[in-house]
């Protein structure tokens, strides 16, 4: 029955009281109905006036009048009369009869927000317990229970729920309770799940069972357990021991080893398996039209960490892509990455990337990314930072990234025909590594056919370079001022003139800029012999021969190289000796690491000092800026209290690297985005970009702009137009995670012998972890 019949009835009960008058107890009765009663009762009134019409005193639009009225008054705490009690429930049955659950209902408040809604939800007073109850009885309230809950949370139940269970402050009377439960079953595939992301062996695994039946908690057999991993590998991983090159540590040069190399057997059949998994899972996204429909971004790239090679894969068409849970390693050898071993290792890639770029899913066709600048040039054949032509994106000459735009000579694009062209033209000129700067430094084929419109400025690595860089300004220049602190102190103390303490200062200063020349240089050198030893062991296991006329050049190239490194090497440090320099030691540089430390910055000491991703971006926080370079001053003042010209010195390089600072924050703040970005985001980005880099050149115009910088400049923004979103989406983050992953893996490893069984272990256990199939959101 409609509530305008319902209504009807209960006034049709009454018609004596209506004749004779007696309406005014009733009238009185129905003012306690709540205010969002007031128009459905008004127009259910009207509705019903005719009836009264014959009636001597037709009540009947009086009444709606008078309830109109009434409701307008707080709602007060007394009981409600029977007439009203009727009415409210008849009210509430016709409510849940029209729901979709038939336990929950809503109701109008009558609110200024429309969208704002009363929600009832009807829990029928139990007449046993649900110890007494029987199954079925035990499931409706459970059914209750569960809609309240979804209510409640605003649709996060599973949120709700493990906050309920952590209200039961008591452990023993948590385990009583869950002891006391007749069963629970864990849901299909979170075992597995667990079982990989705690590293545990399927004997330990055995021992989680026995000690969760304990409690009535059920899972599935290890049959089960073994079928579902089997599914997750599907056959498609293999495991060879490969001939790849290691530096000789006794004799110098290289030898060749077997090492362990496992790998994807079809990287289409992987790719595939991703991207079903993720459907089923109902985890595929194309984030609000930023992807293209009927596109799929899939992502390699590749890095070198915990004494493997990994290359890896993500699936961009998920929720977070860059996330560690998105990342699965699809090679891995033991070996480091020179240019050999990269092309061994990968080999077998170079004909399954082009078949993905030609096939479908589903009428989706692929776009290939690639990330990880670091082993870039190794890959697309460019002869590495140290070449005249060290950009991977355009064939500018270092000389040219230090001018600006205006000033520099035409710039082209590579493509990978231009780089087809620049190769050929070096192999008929003889392939002489000298020559490379004349061919734009492409001395070798790209092992993988993706093109550079694809290769994604390695954000993550644009931001350790340069922050490391401008710290190690910092630090320089504080080097500096602490031989200044020192003089001035020494005068102090030995009364010596001002002028011969100036000659003394300049002394210092100068053997410090000497030895860091020096020391550039050298590092420089070394670099070079670096990639020459690439070439040489390349070279020399393509011909076969050492007495070939390249693999002699090479050779002597590269002995000439290490040569002058050791010798520049050596000067600096004997300089630092005479000098007595101790960088690092004075007061102002020992003060910076003190701040590091205490917002919890660690730099890596075997890593050349360098910073991890989340230590740059706390240290580009503008509260941290304002310690790190307030240090400066505030050190000053202890130590050196009475000279005010160093004062000014402290406080004027104070000010002078806040700026620097602050000026690539802005640009690190916004290039590192994972989302789409709008095009207000862009010229913003753009212009702290131009300013960032303006001010570098007019402040600091001895330092040079590096390979990095010159990315940050020229090819950033570009990408991030192209693509509409930032470098953290595309970026290289998520593969630095995996080493860890990995090595937390291979650590609780046990009883297998053969490395290449090892590894392959890792790998599987490694792609259990990342499969959507058993990562739930349980």
């Amino acid at each position: 029955m409609d509530l305008g019949g319902t209504v009807l009835e209960i006034l049709e009960k009454y018609p004596r009281l209506l004749e004779d008058g007696k309406i005014d107890n009733e009238i009185q009765n129905l003012k306690a109905l709540t205010m969002s009663w007031s128009k459905t009762i008004h127009d259910i009134l009207i509705a019903v006036n005719g009836r009264f019409r014959g009636h001597k005193c037709n009540p009947v639009l009086s009444i709606s009048k008078e309830i109109h009225n009434a409701l307008k008054e707080p709602i007060m705490p007394n009981p409600l009369p029977l007439t009203l009690e009727k009415l409210g429930t008849q009210i509430l049955k016709s409510k849940l009869a029209q729901s979709s659950d038939g336990i929950s209902t809503t109701f109008k408040t009558g609110g200024q927000f429309i969208l704002q809604q009363l929600v009832a939800v009807c829990i029928p007073k139990p007449r046993r317990t649900s110890e007494e109850a029987s199954s079925s009885a035990k499931r409706r309230r459970t059914r209750v229970l569960q809609t309240a809950r979804d209510i409640i949370s605003g649709g996060s139940v599973q949120v709700q729920l493990a906050h309920e269970i952590k209200l039961q402050k008591d452990h023993k009377e948590l385990q009583q309770e869950l002891s006391s439960l007749q069963h629970i079953r864990i849901p299909q595939g979170d075992l597995l799940s667990l079982k990989a992301n705690m590293c545990f062996s399927w004997k330990r695994n055995r021992e989680l069972k026995c000690w969760l039946q304990q409690y009535g908690i059920h899972t599935e057999y290890e049959a089960k357990l073994r079928s579902q991993q089997k599914a997750v590998i599907n056959d498609n991983i293999i495991a060879e021991y490969l001939p790849f090159t290691f530096p000789d540590e006794v004799n110098g040069g290289f030898v060749v080893k077997n090492a362990a190399c496992v790998a994807v057997r079809s990287l289409h059949d992987k790719v595939i398996q991703q991207l079903q998994e993720n459907e089923d899972a109902g985890k595929l996204t194309w984030h609000e039209g930023l992807i293209p429909q009927g596109k799929v971004w899939i992502k390699i790239g590749g890095d070198k960490g915990g004494g493997t090679f990994k290359q890896m894969l993500q699936i961009g068409n998920v929720q977070h892509p860059n996330s560690l849970s998105n990342t699965s390693v699809i090679t891995i050898f033991e070996a480091s990455d020179t240019i050999h071993n990269i092309k061994l290792g990968l080999l077998r890639h170079q004909q399954q990337v082009k078949e993905l770029m030609e096939s479908t899913w589903r009428g989706h066709t692929f776009d290939i990314l690639f990330g990880d600048y670091e082993y870039l040039c190794r890959m697309y054949g460019i002869s590495g930072a140290s070449g005249r032509h060290c950009c991977l994106y355009c064939d500018i000459t270092k000389e040219d990234m230090q001018l600006k735009h205006s000033k520099r000579r035409p710039v082209h694009q590579r493509t990978l025909d231009s780089m087809k062209r620049d190769l050929d033209n070096f192999v008929a000129s003889g392939a002489d590594p000298r020559n490379a700067k004349m061919y734009n430094n492409v001395v070798r084929a790209p092992i993988l056919p993706i093109p550079l419109t694809h290769v994604c400025p390695p954000g993550l690595h644009i931001s350790l370079g340069l922050f490391l860089k401008h710290f190690n300004s910092l630090e320089a220049a504080c080097s500096e001022l602490d031989m200044k602190v020192a003089s001035t102190l020494a005068r102090s103390e030995k009364g010596q003139g001002e002028k011969e303490l100036g000659r003394c200062c300049q002394e210092y200063i100068q053997a410090l800029r000497a030895a860091t020349h020096l020391e550039e240089q050298a590092a420089s050198w070394r670099t070079n012999a670096e990639h020459l030893q690439e070439q040489l062991t390349a070279t020399l296991i393509e011909v076969g021969d050492n007495d070939h006329p390249l693999v002699e050049l090479l050779s002597e190239s590269v002995q000439e190289s290490t040569q002058k490194s050791k010798e520049l090497t050596s000067q600096a440090s004997q300089l630092r000796k005479d000098a007595k320099l101790t960088p690092g030691q004075g007061p102002l540089t020992s003060a910076l690491d003190s701040f590091l430390q205490e917002f919890k910055v660690q730099r890596q000491v075997y890593h050349n000092k360098s910073f991890v991703g989340n230590h740059v971006h706390k240290c580009c926080k503008t509260e941290n800026i304002y310690k790190l370079t307030s240090a400066v001053v505030k050190t000053v003042k202890q130590v050196c209290p009475t000279s005010p010209a160093r004062l000014r010195e402290a406080e004027s390089l104070a000010a002078k690297y806040s700026k620097l600072f602050h000026a690539f924050a802005s640009c690190h703040n916004l290039y590192n985005l994972a989302r789409e970005m709008e095009e207000e985001d862009i010229n913003t980005l753009e212009n702290n970009i131009a300013e960032y880099l303006a001010f570098c050149r007019e402040e600091f115009p001895k330092e040079s702009i590096p390979p990095k910088m010159h990315i940050l400049e020229s090819h950033v923004v570009p990408w991030i137009r192209r693509w509409r979103v930032g470098l953290g989406f595309h970026g290289e983050q998520g593969g630095e995670s995996v080493h860890a992953r990995l090595n937390n893996i291979r650590s609780n490893i046990r009883g297998i012998r053969e490395a290449t069984d090892i590894l392959k272990a890792v790998i599987e256990t490694h792609w259990i972890q990342t499969s959507p199939a058993t990562r739930g959101d349980h």
